[in-house]
């Protein structure tokens, strides 16, 4: 037998950064994650946090979309207790060889009860 498990709940929240000349300041909002601009062979970390609302304990599985995978180094899995709260960070590595220019994607997180 094969057993599929659907999400109870599944989330994106947007990314984007900006490949320039020089560095910028990128803002904090709980609806994107926002790195700023990054110059090609930089790299820079943001938090998520993940924090646990039901009363039961949960696997939170992570994905990246295909336009940033290759950019972000981050867990792809995590076990999450009732009521606890985890710092997840994301790690943008540019390359070198990168073109200028605007960069987006998403991370989507599915949650499925443990």
């Amino acid at each position: 037998w094969i057993i599929i498990s659907r999400p109870i709940e599944e989330k994106t929240i947007d990314v984007k950064f900006k490949v320039g000349d020089k560095f910028g300041i990128g803002f904090k909002n709980e609806e994107e994650l926002d790195f700023g601009i990054l110059i090609p062979g930089s790299s820079a970390t943001r938090k998520v946090i993940l924090r646990n609302d039901y009363n039961f304990p949960v696997k939170i599985k992570v994905f990246a979309t295909d336009e940033i995978a290759d950019f972000l180094s981050l867990e792809h899995e995590y076990s999450v207790s009732e009521g606890e709260k985890i710092s997840m960070p994301v790690i943008l590595n540019v390359p070198k060889n990168i073109g200028l220019g605007d960069y987006s994607g998403k991370i989507v997180f599915k949650i499925f009860k443990a």
